[in-house]
């Protein structure tokens, strides 16, 4: 009853989770309900005989990897991949999880989650070498011989047709071994790294490149590189940031040469694989790694090493920011000196960095995920004798918040708010970061602004032309100057009511919703104040002229009024 209790299980998730089961097993985290879930699924696994029921298993399992990290959760992790070793000598197309699997070395922390993952990919390794032939069964019990009630037996089984054989994973086994190797400890100490079999595994990453590796393998490795660049071992992190260079050079190698045979082929416009490998994968964990907390300051360093190194080989993957590039002239390059030990060399390329954020030359993606991180941790950062770099980092960052939609600026400030609570110690430099975010504040106060900053739909369009906008300034200028100030009042409600958004009397200047300005001068608001006294006594006489009954004291009445107008 197998197949019954699966599909059984599976629409119970189905329907208490609205249809989505990941969402059940995230939601239920670590818990008891998490870890009874758990427990039922693992029951099941020394029943299975078919590839379907292996293959519905799995998708039951994975999202338990999907778990934010603790250290229960790593637990559990471990259980579920120990698990999952066994299930895909049965799947039928177990490299259609190589990606997910893969991803892991770089989101696993503990040990033990880790081994069990390389022993997911041995058994991939397992299965490359026997490809064509029929798979293992993982637990004795799932091929008893005796008959189960609706089941079949092994002997039904070998007398149905033989099944398509499984698509070839090469390349897995090299990679397996390597990963394996990074991975290793040292077997006569407690939880030390066999800094031998790291290294040499390091070294032997180059030839596998150059051996036509795909992308499908390089993801894991490149995962693990990642990971050891976060690590605390300083030779670990060394090896690490150096293998992540070598990759990221033969993949935009082998990138150019694809987009050289899609050029000559014609029509070819779909992404490199090995492009998309290095902006799916690497570049959001450097974007992290600029968010790293202030006592990962060399791991920081290392990463905007290797964002240097990325757009230096791929500049496609950010291109404004490979701008900030200068191979020819290392005191003009930002990523060489932002990190340079000499500290006048750090605040040069802080201001070099905010003219370009002045004249605009960065997108709001770059600003959030990359600039601001960067310039907001060198504000604060507790050293005084890098106080003259904070500053000029605290003006960047006025320039910036300048530059940022709505969106990120109020999280911006909503962090700094947070930090003043919960560090006292940096108040001082959180107040002065604060102030110039404030200083930095572009936005409209109308309340139809949407998330990033713009105009939403059901704001209108001014409707004035600007000879009329300039009418209606210009009297109510006048209008100030006479100290009437609810006439004042009343057109400035007509301009706002017909989309003029701001209006600046300081300034004598304006904007309107559609992104017009304008401004008047007193030569030009006199002006306008006798054209629109002519336009009002004309309409005052206007219906007199016509021949139309009116009354002259009223007539003059509207022809003075005009006139004052």
């Amino acid at each position: 009853h197998v197949a019954l209790l699966l599909s059984q299980l599976h629409a119970r998730l189905q329907r208490k989770f609205g249809g989505d089961p990941s969402k059940a097993l995230a939601a239920a985290g670590t818990g008891d309900q998490a870890t009874r879930e758990l427990r039922l699924l693992s029951a099941l696994v020394g029943y299975v005989a078919s590839s379907e029921q292996a293959e519905q298993l799995v998708q039951l399992f994975l999202p338990y990897l999907r778990l934010k990290s603790s250290g229960r959760a790593e637990r559990v992790k471990e259980h579920v991949l120990r698990v999952l070793r066994g299930l895909l000598r049965l799947v039928p197309q177990p490299h259609a999880h190589t990606r997910f699997l893969g991803l892991l070395f770089g989101a696993l922390r503990s040990r033990g989650a880790r081994e069990a993952l390389c022993g997911v990919w041995a058994t991939l390794a397992e299965l490359e070498d026997g490809s064509d032939a029929p798979a293992p069964a993982p637990f004795p019990r799932a091929e008893a011989a005796r008959p189960r009630r609706g089941g079949k037996t092994a002997a039904d089984k070998a007398a149905e047709p033989a099944a398509a054989p499984r698509p070839s994973l090469r390349g897995v086994r090299p990679t397996a071994l390597a990963l394996q190797q990074l991975n290793a400890f040292a077997p006569g100490a407690i939880d030390e790294p066999d800094y031998d079999a790291r290294i040499d595994a390091y070294s032997s990453i180059p030839p596998l490149l150059e051996s036509g590796l795909s992308t499908a393998c390089a993801l894991p490795l490149l995962c693990q590189c990642v990971h050891d660049v976060e690590l605390d071992d300083i030779a670990l992190r060394h090896s690490a940031t150096h293998t992540v260079g070598i990759i990221v050079q033969h993949a935009a190698a082998a990138a150019g040469r694809e987009r050289a045979a899609a050029g000559e082929d014609g029509g070819g416009t779909g992404q490199s694989h090995w492009h998309a490998l290095l902006q799916q994968v690497l570049m959001p964990a450097l974007r992290r790694g600029l968010r790293l907390p202030p006592e990962k300051e060399l791991v920081r360093a290392e990463m905007i090493r290797l964002i240097s190194v990325a757009l230096s080989h791929e500049p496609s993957l950010e291109p404004q920011l490979a701008a900030l590039l200068s191979p020819g002239d290392l005191e003009a390059d930002f990523f060489q000196n932002i990190t340079h030990v000499q500290l006048p060399r750090r605040q040069r390329a802080i201001a070099r960095l905010k003219k370009k954020i002045e004249g605009g030359a960065f997108g709001p993606t770059t600003l959030a995920s990359y600039l601001l991180p960067l310039l907001s941790h060198i504000a604060l950062k507790p050293s005084a004798k890098e106080v003259d770099v904070a500053e000029e980092a605290v003006a960047a960052l006025r320039s910036l918040a300048a530059q940022l939609p709505w969106r990120p600026y109020h999280e911006l400030l909503l962090s700094l708010s947070r930090r003043l609570r919960l560090d006292p110690s940096l108040e001082r430099r959180l107040v002065r970061a604060l102030v110039a975010v404030i200083d930095g504040f572009h936005f409209d106060l109308a309340p139809a602004d949407d998330e990033y900053g713009a105009p939403s739909a059901d704001r209108g369009a001014c409707r004035l032309t600007d000879e009329e906008i300039g009418r209606i300034f210009a009297a109510r200028v006048q209008a100030r100057q006479a100290r009437d100030y609810e006439a004042a009042d009343r057109l400035r409600e007509e301009l706002v009511a017909k989309g003029i958004v701001s209006v600046d009397d300081k300034g004598n200047s304006w904007q309107a919703a559609d992104g017009r300005r304008g401004s008047m001068d007193p030569f030009s608001v006199d002006e306008a104040s006798r054209e629109t006294g002519r336009l009002a006594a004309a309409a005052a006489v206007g219906p007199a002229a016509d021949g139309a009954p009116a009354d002259s004291a009223n007539g003059g009445e509207g022809a003075e009024g005009g006139a004052e107008a």
